[in-house]
């Protein structure tokens, strides 16, 4: 995980790479809408969706497991529909540990 500089966001989280991005986006829709306990802040939650929009051409091309619970619709309104894949309901508790 790195750091960005925003004019908007002091410190944003920026994901390695659409696999990443796409685990956190997953992760972070659980915690949130199933555990009341979000990890991002809303400006965080929006840049994901946004990044994994403008990288949806290579999402569809890579090989994340869970690409297509992911919806554009979804990505621009809510995650509250996603299902979510039990190895991202284990693996969140561990990312919100750290």
């Amino acid at each position: 995980m790195t750091k960005q500089k925003s004019a908007d966001i002091d410190e944003m989280m920026v994901p390695a790479n659409i696999n990443q991005a796409l685990s956190w986006y997953l992760m972070s829709c659980y915690l949130y809408y199933s555990k009341n306990e979000p990890v991002l802040v809303d400006t965080e939650y929006d840049s994901l969706c946004n990044y994994i929009l403008e990288n949806w051409g290579e999402l569809k091309k890579s090989n994340h497991p869970h690409k297509r619970r992911v919806t554009k619709q979804g990505l621009t309104t809510s995650g509250f529909k996603v299902r979510i894949p039990k190895i991202a309901k284990m693996a969140s508790r561990e990312w919100k540990r750290d």
